[in-house]
Parts: structure tokens; sequence; C-alpha cells
């Protein structure tokens, strides 16, 4: 039930009923012994109702039953407030050891899908047509539609999903986190910029009104196109007059505007115009093999330059060492795809080789694995072919490094582990979250023995966990009531106590 479509009795006999004694006893030790799971969201109270268990649904209408007698109310007009109540106590039956013969609890944990059907059966469990869920909209506490009501729990079914990101993610390099790296890295040209987009921003329509072309020439950054280049050209070109108008205005920080150097400028101006889509970048939202020889070249340090520019030029090549995993990976494709076009794997005996699918999950590994253990044989077919039709195709392996194929399929073996855990349907997942991202996290920490390729990769999938799957509450607090891992280790300590104080304020421990 959505929380929005709560509705408050004034029935003078529910209210009668409310008050009685005996409900209150019930509602009382509803809450003194209710489960940790509902008292942390309104997810786990909407989760109970799309479960198909019959033990889970007698045991609700039970709970129902004992509240309000023969009068019971239908279920989407029953007060929020009372409604958690109800969960509380059947929460309390689930998660009470003694009650496991009478309630499973595995039934109550949420099993990750990428299926969207999962979603509509929640709704049609409450009554809600698949037709009806994907276009009416339902008032939520928070005042927003259905979709922001359940955003938790679509990312509990989504956790795979989210991981396979991260595994993919160190295989690419967006311009936009290059520019955005490069700036942190170089506190000063992050202010320089965020100066110049403010006076722009306040100067700007002032300007416009007694000029309207000098008004369009202005640029403020733009997050659509994540232009600075435009920006920064424009204050350069319009200097003079926009500073005439930040005075006319008294604008607070028209000190810092004439502080600022022409020069500083147009070396920042120079820095991103390869990156930026205001400069000379190339439409491609991640950069392609065949501008990274450029960009490499851009990069060189040279005499005199700012220290600000040299810091940032340091940043941008240590994220671009990871192309040479890009670079690998996209020759083994092409070779796989090329010895299908061949009609050869058959004869070579490597039916096994994989094709990538970018739509799969874990491709990468399946491609780079598939390639291992096959190379000299595949080294054999292509001398052979490169004689008979005086092609060189032998040399389409010349950019595979066994050492560095070795060491990506190592590093992306246990995403495949703990995704292929997190997807499984015969067992709850839900307690498995806070192992499995633990785990890869540390998996993820700096190993003395990486080369720099898998280093920059192991930095990237561990910034995108951090980022993408941060644990919530409900996933800490759900690993406690898994044997496996009721220990808390795969917590962090700052988390394992925060869950334990919980616990502990609920009476569990």
């Amino acid at each position: 039930m959505p929380p929005g479509r709560a509705w408050k009795c004034c029935n003078k006999k529910c209210q009668e009923r409310d008050s009685n004694p005996r409900i209150a006893d019930l509602k009382s030790a509803a809450l003194d012994h209710s489960a940790i799971l509902t008292s942390l969201d309104t997810q786990c109270t909407e989760d109970l109702l799309s479960q198909d268990g019959d033990l889970v649904k007698k045991s609700f209408v039970k709970l129902l039953v004992n509240y309000y007698g023969e009068e019971m109310m239908p279920v989407d007009k029953i007060e929020q407030e009372t409604f958690v109540e109800f969960c509380q106590g059947l929460l309390d039956l689930s998660y009470n050891w003694a009650s496991w013969d009478r309630l499973d609890a595995r039934k109550l944990i949420p099993h990750p899908t990428t299926r969207d059907a999962e979603i509509l059966q929640k709704f049609s469990s409450i009554g809600i047509s698949p037709e009806d869920a994907r276009r009416v909209e339902f008032v939520t506490d928070g005042g927003a539609n259905i979709v922001n009501a359940l955003a938790d729990f679509k990312w509990h079914y989504r956790l795979g999903h989210v991981l396979s990101l991260c595994e993919k993610g160190p295989f690419s390099v967006a311009y936009f986190d290059l520019v955005e790296r490069a700036l942190q890295s170089a506190q000063e040209a992050k202010t320089l910029l965020k100066t110049c987009d403010d006076a722009i921003r306040d100067a700007k329509s002032a300007i416009a009104r007694q000029n309207k072309e000098t008004g369009k020439g202005l640029h403020f950054f733009n997050w659509a196109t994540h232009s600075h280049v435009k920006m920064l050209s424009s204050f350069v070109l319009f200097r003079q007059e926009l500073e005439e108008r930040l005075e006319e205005r008294q604008y607070l920080g028209l000190s810092d505007i004439q502080g600022l150097l022409n020069d500083d400028l147009r070396a920042l101006v120079l820095f991103l115009t390869p990156f930026d889509l205001g400069g000379d970048r190339e439409t491609s939202p991640y950069v392609t093999l065949a501008v990274w020889p450029k960009l490499i070249d851009h990069l060189e340090i040279d005499d005199g330059e700012l220290p600000m520019v040299t810091a940032m030029k340091n940043r941008v090549r240590s994220e671009l060492v990871r192309m040479e995993a890009v670079a690998l990976t996209k020759i083994c494709k092409e070779l796989v795809a090329f010895l299908r076009l061949m009609n050869k794997l058959t004869s070579l005996g490597c039916t096994s080789l994989k094709q990538e699918v970018s739509t799969r999950w874990n491709s990468n590994l399946i491609v780079l694995r598939s390639i291992k253990g096959k190379l000299d044989k595949i080294n054999t077919v292509l001398q052979e072919h490169s004689r008979a039709t005086g092609k060189p195709q032998h040399k389409r392996t010349d950019g595979i490094s066994y050492e560095l194929l070795y060491a990506l399929i190592v590093f992306l073996q246990p995403f495949e582990e703990h995704i292929t855990r997190l997807e499984g349907e015969k067992y709850p997942t839900l307690p498995s979250a806070a192992y499995c991202i633990g785990e890869l996290l540390a998996h993820c920490n700096e190993n003395p023995s990486d080369c720099e390729v898998v280093a920059g990769c192991r930095e990237e999938a561990k910034y995108l966990l951090q980022t993408k799957a941060k644990l919530d509450l409900t996933q800490m607090t759900a690993a406690f009531f898994w044997p496996n891992t009721r220990n808390l280790l795969c917590l962090a300590p700052d988390d394992r106590e925060r869950v334990r104080c919980v616990l502990n304020y609920r009476h569990i421990l």
C-alpha cells in the first residue's frame, strides 16, 4: 500500500474500538516487540503486502482481526500509524526465533532481480492492475509520486544491476569525469571557474538589456553541454564591459574579478579545449581509442606552465591509463567477431569463444576469459590465413598482452561471483547485500603487485561502489538476521556500531 493512501477513520464505533484496553495492550505489545527492519523505513511495511506466502497472509489477516474484529476496514483505509503497528507485530512473529515453525521469515526478505514484473506484482498484491500501475500516481507522505516512494525498494531489486555497472565502469573513460576530477585536483582552477560563472550570471541580464549582441555573446556554464570553454572565452572577450556593469550593480565579488589574470584564464581554456564540447572535443561522451593518443600528447608537461595546469594534467593522465584495458577488451571483441565471420571457431576447437553483448552482465569477463588459453590456436589460424590471402591478419593479436589479460580476469571474477549470488532465486539475498559489497570494496583496495592499468581499474571500481552501491540501514541490519553474517564483520566498524545501537534500542541484542 502506498503510504499516501492512509485514511483516518472518524467513525464513532471505530474510535470506541481503538480506545478498548485490549486493543491498547495489543498495540503496546506490537511496539515493544517490533522487528527492527520495519522501524527503519516504510519500505518493509510495503514489502509485507508483496509476499505471496499463505503463512504471511494468514498472519497478517489474523493481526488485523485482533485489532478490528469482524468490522475490519479495507487495508487501503487504515490509518498510516496503525498500519505500521500491524506490520511491526507481524515482523515480531517472523523474527522471533521461537516462531520460525509458524512463519517463515525468509519469505519476508525481497529477492534482488532486474525484472520489472516483480514491482508490478507488488502493485497487483494490493489490488492495482499493471495498467494502472504504469499510469496512475499516488500522493505519498512526502508529497512525491509513487516512483519516488518506491525508490529504495527498486534499489534492492536492482542491486545486481548496480554491481554490474560498477564492474563495467573501469572499462570506459567519460570526458565529464575527466574534467571534474581534474578540477578537484586544482582548487585554484575550480575557484577561478566559479568566480567567472557567478559574475556572468549576475550581470548577463543587465548587459543584454543594453546590448543584445554582447548579452548573446556571454555564456555561463551549461550543464547540458558541460562547456567551461565557452564561458571562459566569453568572459575574456567581454571582460571590460562586464566589470563596468558589475561595478554599477555594486557586485560584492568585484575585487576577485579584477584580480583574475587573463594569462590564467587562457591557460585554463587551452587545457580544457580537448575535453570540452565548446572546444574541439569529439562528440562521443567517452574517450575513444582514436583520440586517446592525441590526449596523451596534450598532457605533456611544458616548461614554465602554471602549477594548477600541471596538477590537472597529472590527474587526467592517471585516469587515462585505463584506456589500455579498454583497448585490450576491444581487440578481444573484434578478434572473436572476425573468427566468427571466418567460420573458424569449430575448426579451432574454440566454440567456447564468446561474443560481447553490451546488455549482458559480466560481458567483459566472458569475452576475456574465452580468449585466454586459446591464443596459441588463434595465432596459428591467423598466420595460415595471412599466408593464404596475403593480408596481415596475424597482427590482430599484436596488441594483446597475456599478463594484462590474466590480471583483468582476476580483477573481474569477484564481481561475477557476487552478482550471481545476489541474483539467486532460491534463497534470501537481502542479507547478502552488505557482505557482497563489503567483499568487493576490500577486493578493490590497493594491491602493490598490480600493474598501473589494474590499479586504475580498482580505484575506479571502488569509487563507483562507494557512490552507486551505498548500503542503507535496512541492508546492514538484514545481515544480522542471517546466521552466516550475524557477527556483522562484513560491515565497517562505524556501521557495525550503528546497527548494534539500533538493535539494543529495540531489545533484540
